[in-house]
């Protein structure tokens, strides 16, 4: 299970991806285009088995 604490300072790390109770992935995917390809391709290889190729 995930602990909670406090988190840090910056903005740009209170927001994470989170599978089985353990953060994959550390970012807001908003503000950042790779970051959210990354979100995009983890999310739907544990959901779906599968990564995409891109989402043009």
């Amino acid at each position: 299970m995930i602990k909670l604490g406090k988190l840090p300072e910056r903005n740009i790390f209170h927001t994470f991806l989170a599978i089985n109770n353990k953060i994959v992935i550390v970012g807001n995917p908003m503000h950042n285009e790779k970051l959210k390809e990354l979100y995009l391709r983890t999310i739907n290889k544990e959901l779906f088995g599968k990564e995409i190729v891109g989402s043009e």
